[in-house]
């Protein structure tokens, strides 16, 4: 039973995954058989065997259910999943993730013992085992100093202070044809209102011609999202101001209750600096490809998608 008897749903936002789609949804349901909740698979426009198998999948476990969407894009499968589902608590789930179990449980108590908290984020981290080296490089040069932030993969969100974050800036959710869904939701949290868990959510990483096309994307999407807050008068501190090297690693380091895992951190962020300094002129090439920042970016997503830069 769920403390309170909270209602909780996880929404599983899905294009094209039927490669990952039955592991995920298989990970999650055996790893958190402790706790009630619905598991819904937003299907957004997918072409490929995705619906079929979580139709299979549906005759199998009595809380998944399947919800197909014919537009593809995550910002309106998530803006659908937040509109249908009245549960107290939502989590939002990649459909391509391995889930560390107990992760639902952990994510729904740490939101319920502090009326502070609104959102709470699993540590994003690569797979451990089966992964050539060019992809267990990129998975350690992703490795952040101290994940602070919240990560799309898994994540959970209260939905009364959403509701309520919405109304006050005038939204329906989440703007159509937003690049970064999750960076979106992140920017509205207020600070000192996430938590990471202590909980772990699988990911394959790119290649490295593809963790190039990341970094490219990563430029385009923070420059859309400034100038959208810019534009809908949104007040996120000093999200956008941008910080020396030396400045934020001083302001982490006074921060951090360990300090022992910072220091271990500082290794992939050099291979991450020594990787932006060699691909530079590449990255640029990438990003002149995208084109001109725009309101509605969807194109985007196609030209940079890869298992792990969706």
């Amino acid at each position: 039973m769920n403390k309170n008897n909270t209602t909780i749903t996880v929404c599983i936002l899905a294009y094209n995954e039927e490669t990952h789609i039955e592991n995920t949804i298989k990970y999650i349901i055996e790893g958190n058989k402790e706790i009630e909740y619905t598991l819904k698979v937003y299907a957004n426009g997918c072409t490929d065997g995705t619906v079929k198998i979580v139709q299979n999948l549906e005759k199998i476990y009595n809380n998944v259910k399947l919800r197909e969407l014919e537009i593809a894009g995550k910002p309106n499968a998530w803006n659908t999943a937040f509109s249908e589902n009245k549960s107290e608590i939502l989590i939002f789930s990649d459909a391509d993730i391995i889930l560390e179990p107990g992760s639902i449980k952990a994510l729904s108590e740490s939101l319920l013992k502090n009326t502070e908290i609104i959102a709470a984020t699993a540590q994003y981290t690569p797979l451990e085992n089966g992964l050539s080296f060019e992809k267990k490089l990129t998975g350690f040069m992703q490795l952040p100093i101290e994940q602070e932030y919240l990560t799309g993969h898994f994540y959970a969100i209260k939905r009364a202070p959403f509701d309520t974050i919405f109304t006050k800036y005038n939204l329906d959710g989440i703007p159509k044809g937003v690049v970064g869904e999750d960076l979106f939701v992140d920017l509205l949290i207020p600070e000192g209102k996430l938590t990471v868990i202590d909980k772990k959510c699988f990911y394959e990483p790119a290649t490295i011609e593809e963790y190039a096309k990341y970094f490219a994307r990563m430029r385009w999407q923070n420059q859309q999202m400034q100038n959208l807050f810019e534009k809908l008068g949104i007040d996120c501190g000093n999200c956008f101001k941008k910080i020396s090297t030396t400045t934020l690693l001083k302001e982490k380091w006074s921060k951090t209750n360990n300090k022992l895992l910072f220091l271990s951190r500082l290794i992939p962020a050099i291979f991450r600096h020594t990787f932006l300094f060699l691909y530079k002129n590449k990255i640029n090439t990438y990003y002149e490809d995208l084109g001109p920042i725009v309101e509605k970016g969807s194109h985007i997503l196609i030209q940079t998608r890869s298992s792990s830069t969706k």
